[in-house]
Formats: C-alpha cells, structure tokens, sequence
C-alpha cells in the first residue's frame, strides 16, 4: 500500500489514484531521528496476517495516527477505507523499538469521513475507535485539537512524524520513528505552486488541504507516513493541524506536501466522538457540522 501517495489526473475533473514511485535519500525526508517518548501521541497501525489455523502469521506496518482521546485516534482515510478493524492493531508508548510499542490496542471501528472518496485526496480523515479506554501517563497521552477553526498556520514551523521512506528509492525504510520541520504555506501560494505542476495545472484546490513544504524541497514527507500528524507547538502543548495525506514523489522542489487540514473537521470530530453510542451513521455529523 503506498501511504504516502503521487498525485495523477485522470480527467478534467479533480480525480486521484495512488500509484507506487521512487525514493530520494534522506531522513523522514531530511529530518531527524526522534527521542524516546518524544512524541506520547505517535501511534503506529499495524495489518494482521493470519495462517489456516487462524493464528497470527505476520503484522504489516500500514500508517501512522494520533491519540486523541481514551477512546479515539485519528488517520488518513486512505489508510483504513473499507477495511475491517478486526484485522488491525495500534501500537503506542514508543518510538525506539519499532514495531514494538509499549501497549497494544484493539480497534473497534473505522469511520471515515462521510465526504471521503478512495482515490479523491479530499476529506481524507477518520477516525478509529478503540475496543477499550487508553490510560494516560507521563509516556502516553493525547495530542491537542486546534482551539480556533479560523486560524490557517500559514507561516509557522510545523513537525511531522513518521516511521515513512527516508527517500524515493526502495527498501529505505527507518528503523526508528523520525520527525522533521517544514513551514505551512498559504493556500495561495500552495495552489499557486502547484498550478506549475503538470497533474495539477487542471485541478481545483480543495478547502480541506493545508501545504507545507519547502520549495527548495530536500524535507517532506514520505511513502508510510501517511496518516501521521503534522503538529505545532502552541502554549507549550502540541496541536494538530494536518494529517499527512498525499503528495507528488517526497521532497522535490516546488511539491510542497499536502495534508488533511484537521481545523475543517473540528465540528465532525466534536460530534462523532461526543454522539458515538447513540449514531446510527455519521451523516448526522456531517450535516450538523456543515463541512
């Protein structure tokens, strides 16, 4: 599965596939390699393989995601867009010894933001309900919703986290989780960048990307980060603004990454999280929150 996807059109109208590409050489790309504990909200999402015995063959890591709750992460819908929770685990509590977190969870349930089309890279988030409630402590605790759903962070340094390709070429996966810095651009600019982009030139941008990226490039996002935050420090705490979603190859100059922008999404979180045991689907949420 290729999480951190290229962008291709198909027609005139704004229409994606994702399809495998090479790697360039670097860290996450161009970042470093994270402390221990460094990031108590990093969650990895693991898919179970099993033999005829029903027993557990093998576990493949798939995407990143974020503790938002006891009960809750969130993830790129790409990631778990009709696939059945039973078959996938979370590991949280550690950053060193990938694949091996310090607790595993059990998935209840996938939600996929109703406006979500597999192949679109528009509205590309859910949500994943756990089976049982996460204990908070010093090593393991949530990540913070944006307070404002008004402020766009264009200009300001961002972190994304990941255990995605190091580059372009294959089998450049890390051992370690990784993170790096980029700026978050302006939607302006963001469309403007990528209107010199062949597979974009026909292509509308859509309110729920945020960019971030540098144009030079040599920093981004890679093929399994997908799903991972993209966090600022606001007030000594961490928040998340985006949640890596696509881009075209990782790191190349003018292909700024492009991330699910989480602030257009608050009043469907709030609401699905807060309505979960009395839903019977999620269009309710949809249509409350206007999105």
């Amino acid at each position: 599965m290729l999480l951190k996807v290229i962008l291709f059109i198909f027609s005139l109208a704004t229409n994606f596939q994702s399809i495998y590409g090479w790697k360039l050489q670097g860290r996450i790309v161009g970042g470093l390699e994270s402390r221990p504990t460094e990031w108590p909200f990093m969650i990895s999402l693991f898919e179970m393989y099993y033999n005829e015995e029903n027993e557990i063959e093998m576990e493949k890591f798939k995407c990143g995601a974020s503790l938002i709750g006891q009960f809750w992460a969130i993830t790129a819908a790409h990631c778990v867009y009709r696939k059945d929770a039973a078959n996938f685990r979370l590991r949280i509590g550690e950053t060193r010894d990938f694949p091996h977190g310090k607790k595993v969870i059990h998935i209840h349930e996938f939600i996929c933001h109703p406006l979500y089309r597999h192949g679109m890279f528009t509205n590309d988030i859910a949500l994943i309900r756990f089976m049982t409630p996460v204990t908070f402590d010093t090593e393991i605790y949530p990540i913070s919703l944006p307070l404002s759903k008004e402020d766009d962070y264009a200009g300001k340094l961002a972190t994304v986290i990941g255990w995605g390709s190091l580059g372009e070429r294959p089998n450049q996966r890390p051992k370690y989780l990784n993170h790096v810095e980029l700026p978050v651009m302006s939607n302006f600019k963001c469309q403007q960048i990528l209107k010199l982009t062949s597979v974009f030139q026909r292509t509308k941008f859509h309110h729920s990307w945020l960019c971030a990226g540098y144009l030079p490039g040599g920093k981004d996002a890679c093929d399994g980060d997908s799903g991972g935050p993209l966090a600022v420090q606001e007030n000594g705490q961490w928040t998340l603004i985006g949640i890596v979603s696509a881009g075209f190859g990782c790191a190349r100059p003018f292909q700024p990454g492009i991330y699910a922008r989480v602030t257009k999404f608050l009043d469907w979180i709030a609401c699905v999280t807060a309505n979960y045991d009395v839903l019977d689907d999620y269009y309710h949420c949809l249509t409350s929150s206007k999105n």
